[in-house]
């Protein structure tokens, strides 16, 4: 079906297969700026965020990466206080407030930094690798099994910006 023909078709016409994740890009308008516009049009029975790159992530309702850490743990048996996390755009939010300790790199988006437990250097000051060291000792909750959910976006971000 071609996407032009989309507008007032129900989703599961277009695509019936289920769907946990699409990207939504706009050729005008920046992420935050395409979030505010569809939240606004009050659509439920999906999720929507950004990482900072230029779109949008819809999600299935319910599928972040906070759901798919906690999959995780559940499999290997891991307690969520046992959790170490680290993010830095909107994206992470749920899955900082999730982990038993989150923690937001200096320059992170403002939604990462208020769903921290912490905040640690930059990315570009190695904040990650800070945290990592001296985390078992400073941590009482962390133990040898503990899993790292570690984010990926720093390095993408930066080939974004041109950087």
């Amino acid at each position: 079906m071609n996407p032009g023909t989309w507008a007032g078709t129900a989703w599961t016409t277009c695509w019936p297969r289920r769907v946990l994740k699409f990207i939504v890009r706009h050729a005008e308008m920046t992420p935050r700026e395409l979030l505010a516009e569809l939240r606004a049009l009050n659509l439920g029975g999906f999720a929507m965020t950004h990482s900072g790159a230029p779109f949008l992530e819809v999600l299935a309702e319910g599928v972040s990466k906070a759901w798919g850490l906690e999959q995780l743990c559940a499999r290997l048996g891991v307690r969520r206080e046992e959790v170490l996390a680290f993010g830095d755009a909107p994206n992470d939010a749920e899955m900082l407030a999730w982990a038993g300790h989150g923690v937001a790199v200096a320059n992170a988006e403002p939604e990462a930094l208020e769903a921290a437990d912490e905040v640690t250097l930059s990315n570009a000051e190695d904040g990650v690798a800070v945290v990592t060291s001296s985390a078992a000792s400073r941590i009482p909750s962390l133990t040898k099994g503990a899993i790292v959910g570690w984010v990926t976006g720093f390095a993408s971000r930066r080939a974004y910006a041109g950087a």
